[in-house]
């Protein structure tokens, strides 16, 4: 067994020999080591469980809580950046949660007089606030992290289609479909971000033999330990789903017992270890002087993740359901108070994942005795056609009249259909986190929103002549001009329906706003056919008439309809909100690869659009961009040259960096208005701040 032990010495202290030495399965050949703060993991994933699951179950033992040996990510990620840590934890820990299904179950756990939307509802603010704050520290990272984690908590989902009713033959076969089951490639996403180490591409394509086998090391352990708790859950579910696990097929392909399969799998895993590190020695002793430091530290980060994912194994109540005494888990919770630590009863309540006092606490908690953790660290369909008599065939009937709208859905249905980010229902989810209306009422408006804003596409697109809308045909392009513009109208005759159904009030929001809206759109359909160019002023008053009127639709409609904050006026966040979209849309039409792929090159050049950028850049006269601007009224159009052109003299005039500095800007006021927000509630919206994040990638 190797005894050099490597790390950060200030993140990182060794566990204490005698744990390690003395358990029961720990065959590997490096030293486990632990994050100086470990029980910032410990806070962290008690109080993710409070912020999921609510406090009256945040024990549940089977996540990285382990009171023998130490929490899962403190062993795992002894090198990770302090400032990282808690949020690592807390991430690790939702997982975990999700994957054993105890979000979905929540609403037992939790007083009767919480819906279960409202439990959804929170949950989603967990997952937002996540996202926000792992893209923080470091966006690239952060990102893949995020992505990771989805496809881990979906793992199961990505698994079985690829397992079901396929044999395994060797290791060779199973081990990469069950490295993507178990979530390791999110955890190395995870370290990567942790720890601020990355490879660069050389390095990593140079080394990826060398880690092969310390992937499957941890992926044959994890099969390993949780061999018993696997087969006893598919005992349980009488052998309904394929049983994914190496000690199974070592059982099939060589006719062993259970006990000799383990076996087996841990030679294995032994072998592996040992293959590894032959590997890492001729590596570093080809390249002498010249190994890059990063290869170094991620090989030391790896062996950790090895290190201590076996010593957690081999206590944790995960795999070892005997382990635990009667409510030690709960006393430990009780001592951690007694200790100054406190938790808070909400992710909203603020940016961090521990309340600062429970920080504080931390840097007086040591190892001490021996095996008892509690003292160890202190601290389009097809309708139906029937025959008829003419002469005495009643039309009015309310059944002829519902297959009759069909016909009139169709174009409606083919836009909703497109591809989409659906912006607008995100924001509205997010917005009834302050408001609190009741989720069949939040079905209606969002019912509203989506109808308005989709009938306002289909027309659009008329009026601006454009072919494209989400990289698919426009509307009008399969169903034709007119029966695109009725199927639209009829659209919003139904929302304004539906709104008169709901209220009065509702009613008279709707017709506000949609009145508002059109305004707008007179404005900027104006200043297209008459080549009129507007104001900076004036194109924000457009704005703020056109675009910001749906969002302000969404909090009208939500506060009139509010169980809590009815005195909430978050008017102002809406119409910043619309300025932000609007003017990001205009950058990007011209800026973005994206774009270019779903609507054409610049297509509001094409449009005959006055952008800010194109407003900005005519400030002065400029005859040879205004004679260049003119020739989209020609046969032909603009060519891809000459708006090659008009992009490269608003670059020149600074008209670009000067929408970039606006956009900016107006993410600042966004922001400002939020907090402000935030602070008169009381709770953090992440799921509008996760929404604002990912517009301004």
């Amino acid at each position: 067994m190797s005894t050099q032990l490597v790390g950060d010495p200030n993140t990182t202290r060794p566990v204490p020999e005698s744990l390690w030495r003395d358990a029961p399965e720990y065959f590997s050949r490096f030293i486990p080591r632990i994050h100086r703060d470990f029980q910032v993991c410990d806070d962290a994933t008690i109080q993710c469980r409070i912020d999921i699951v609510g406090r009256g179950q945040p024990f549940i033992e089977a996540g990285n809580l382990c009171l023998r040996a130490g929490n899962l990510i403190a062993l795992t990620m002894p090198d990770c950046i302090p400032e990282r840590l808690a949020l690592a934890a807390y991430l690790i820990e939702a997982g975990f949660v999700y994957d054993d299904g105890e979000a979905a179950n929540a609403d037992t756990q939790i007083t009767t007089d919480k819906s279960l939307y409202e439990i959804k509802l929170r949950n989603k603010q967990v997952l937002s606030k996540m996202s926000v704050q792992v893209m923080r520290f470091d966006r690239q990272l952060g990102e893949n992290v995020i992505r990771g984690w989805t496809t881990w908590k979906k793992g199961e989902e990505i698994i079985l289609p690829k397992t079901t009713g396929k044999e395994y033959q060797n290791l060779n076969e199973y081990l990469p479909d069950r490295f993507d089951d178990i979530g390791w490639p999110m955890v190395i996403n995870l370290l990567h971000w942790g720890t601020g180490v990355v490879l660069d591409e050389s390095s990593a394509t140079e080394i990826a033999h060398i880690l092969k086998p310390i992937h499957d090391v941890v992926t044959l352990t994890n099969d390993y330990f949780s061999w018993e708790k696997e087969i006893a859950e598919h005992i349980q579910l009488n052998e309904a789903t394929p049983l994914i696990n190496s000690v199974a097929f070592y059982m099939k392909w060589d006719s062993l017992s259970a006990t000799d399969a383990k076996a087996a799998v841990k030679a294995k895993i032994q072998q592996l270890e040992e293959e590894y590190s032959a590997l890492k020695t001729e590596y570093i002793a080809r390249h002498g002087d010249k190994t890059p430091s990063s290869v170094i530290r991620w090989f030391s980060i790896m062996e950790a993740v090895v290190a201590g994912n076996l010593i957690w194994s081999n206590f944790t109540p995960r795999y070892h359901v005997s382990n635990i005494k009667a409510h030690e888990y709960e006393e430990y919770y009780a001592r951690r108070i007694r200790e100054g630590a406190s938790f808070f009863d909400s992710c909203t309540e603020s940016d961090a994942f521990i309340p600062p006092v429970s920080q504080e606490t931390t840097s007086e908690l040591r190892w001490s005795t021996r095996h008892s953790r509690v003292d160890c660290i202190n601290g389009g369909s097809h309708e139906s056609t029937k025959a008829q008599n003419l002469a005495s065939d009643k039309t009015t009937a309310a059944e002829d009249r519902q297959d009759q709208k069909i016909i009139i859905n169709r174009p409606f249905q083919y836009i909703e259909s497109l591809p989409s980010k659906g912006v607008r229902s995100l924001v509205l989810e997010a917005l009834n986190s302050w408001y609190l209306v009741p989720q069949q009422q939040m079905k209606q408006i969002d019912s509203i929103v989506r109808s308005l804003h989709n009938a306002s596409l289909m027309i659009d697109d008329i009026q601006d002549q454009t072919d494209l809308r989400r990289g698919k045909p426009a509307t009008h392009m399969i169903f034709g001009i007119g029966q695109t513009i009725n199927s639209a109208y009829f659209q919003c005759i139904e929302a304004l329906k539906r709104a008169s159904s709901n209220s009065p009030s509702m009613f008279e929001i709707v017709i506000d706003e949609f009145r508002t809206g059109h305004i707008g759109q007179s404005l900027d359909l104006y200043w297209t056919f008459q080549t009129v160019v507007p104001s900076e002023k004036e194109y924000l008053q457009m704005v703020d008439a056109k675009t910001s009127s749906l969002f302000r639709l969404c909090s009208r409609m939500l506060r009139s309809a509010a169980t809590a904050n009815r005195d909430l006026e978050i008017e102002n966040l809406a119409t910043l909100f619309g300025r932000y979209f609007q003017i990001r849309d205009d950058y990007m039409n011209l800026k973005s690869q994206d774009y270019t792929n779903q609507k054409g090159f610049c297509s509001d050049l094409d449009e005959g659009k006055y952008s800010l950028p194109l407003i900005h850049a005519l400030r002065e006269p400029d005859p040879k961009l205004e004679s260049t601007l003119k020739q989209r009224l020609q046969p032909g159009g603009l060519t891809v040259n000459s708006k090659q052109w008009i992009l490269d003299r608003l670059m020149e005039k600074g008209s670009l960096q000067y929408t970039e500095r606006q956009i900016e800007l107006l993410y600042s006021a966004i922001e400002d208005c939020l907090d402000n927000l935030e602070k008169k509630t009381g709770t953090i919206n992440w799921m509008l701040r996760r929404i604002l994040y990912q517009l301004q990638n």
